[in-house]
């Protein structure tokens, strides 16, 4: 593919590019380069859906850059405050001038003291682990809780996709460490705010004893 896009885009500048011809010329031995580029668009243009298939391939295959989290050998929950630093400082202004730091780097605060209304569920889990698979379908797809959001930490494109088309539900790739800023190790966490402790969301983690026990419920022979 990088071939590809060097070569359209090659294609679409070279013609918008004029050099100024100074001093002596040579003929140049090499094949000339906008001819090869001119010969390999030609075959781009022959065959266009052999190219889409070819992209298409490769986009189905892709895969996000997860966060990976093992899953749990046991099921428990835990609070986790939610801070967030600072990672540059932020300026006092007054009159449209500088006179001085607001907020230093570094400075920390409790993010959910500055959001009064709730957030929806994130459900965090491992795509390719048939027991939490089968778990986040049965309780968060077919449009049960359907504001929840559904994150996986594995999986490529294609399988998501597939997930999502299954259980009418998008499901998303987690890949704005919502693991780290919630403080969640394994999968399945389900992350909840708390309203006893306000600073807090309520963190969820489902082990897998409880998962297989409950995939084999509805998978008895």
């Amino acid at each position: 593919m990088n071939k590809i896009v060097f070569i359209i885009a090659a294609v679409l500048l070279l013609p918008a590019v004029s050099y100024g011809m100074t001093g002596s010329t040579y003929p140049i031995i090499e094949p000339n380069l906008l001819t090869q580029i001119q010969s390999r668009a030609k075959k781009l243009e022959t065959h266009p859906n052999r190219m889409r298939k070819i992209f298409k391939k490769k986009l189905m295959h892709y895969v996000p850059t997860h966060a990976y989290l093992p899953p749990s050998d046991k099921s428990y929950i835990f609070y986790h405050d939610v801070i967030y630093k600072l990672p540059f400082s932020i300026p006092r202004v007054q009159g449209g001038k500088v006179v001085g730091i607001l907020y230093p780097k570094g400075f920390t605060f409790h993010v959910l003291r500055y959001i009064p209304f709730n957030f929806p569920t994130i459900v965090i889990f491992s795509l390719k682990n048939k027991y939490e698979r089968f778990y986040v379908s049965q309780k968060y797809g077919y449009n049960k809780d359907p504001e929840a959001m559904i994150l996986t930490t594995t999986g490529d494109l294609n399988a998501i996709l597939k997930m999502a088309k299954r259980i009418k539900k998008p499901v998303y790739a987690n890949i704005g460490k919502l693991d780290e800023r919630f403080g969640v190790k394994n999968t399945i966490s389900i992350v909840k705010r708390s309203y006893i402790r306000l600073n807090d969301v309520r963190v969820t983690v489902i082990g897998m004893p409880y998962l297989i026990k409950y995939y084999r419920k509805y998978h008895k022979k």
